[in-house]
């Protein structure tokens, strides 16, 4: 009942499919909310950026392109946009794990909700276009782990309902 059937099946006035998928705009309005303020998170990105699996390659792309922006907009070596008058100490700022400046400011709540709202609204309006099948794929994982429990409960509670009304019909 929770994602099956996939598609809409009309049986007389009845139309039947799986419960989240028949909500599938407010479902998604309230899974890129929970995505933005949880999994997603400025601190998160910025963390996995700069000491994650890729960090090297990252750090190295920044500077690629800090470098040449920096002098670009200020002329000479570009000192002075990264937080220090000399040039010697701008590769090794960059090369840091995570600069203490960019962990500041992505602790600021602030900085979290106003990224997060916009970014939850472009996770929402995605998933409110998914057919039911991609929408499903999303957030069957999700449920993957506990799903035995709506089983084992729907099975138990089948049983109850099926007992009282032979108890009840046989009397």
């Amino acid at each position: 009942m929770v994602f099956r059937p996939l598609d809409p099946v009309r049986i007389g006035p009845w139309r039947l499919q799986g419960l989240f998928l028949r909500r599938q705009a407010p479902v998604s309005e309230r899974f890129a909310a929970l995505a933005t303020a949880e999994m997603v998170t400025v601190r998160a990105v910025m963390t996995e950026i700069m000491t994650g699996e890729h960090a090297a390659r990252a750090r190295e792309l920044i500077e690629q392109h800090l470098t040449p922006a920096a002098r670009e907009r200020r002329g000479g070596d570009g000192a002075e946009v990264a937080g220090t008058r000399r040039p010697a100490r701008v590769a090794p700022a960059i090369r840091r794990p995570v600069d203490p400046c960019v962990a500041r400011r992505a602790r600021r709540s602030g900085v979290q909700r106003e990224r997060a709202s916009g970014l939850a609204e472009i996770f929402a309006t995605r998933m409110k276009a998914m057919t039911p099948a991609e929408f499903q794929d999303v957030l069957r994982p999700a449920f993957h782990e506990d799903e035995w429990i709506i089983i084992f409960l729907g099975a138990v509670f089948g049983f109850l309902a099926g007992w009282v009304q032979l108890v009840v019909g046989f009397q």
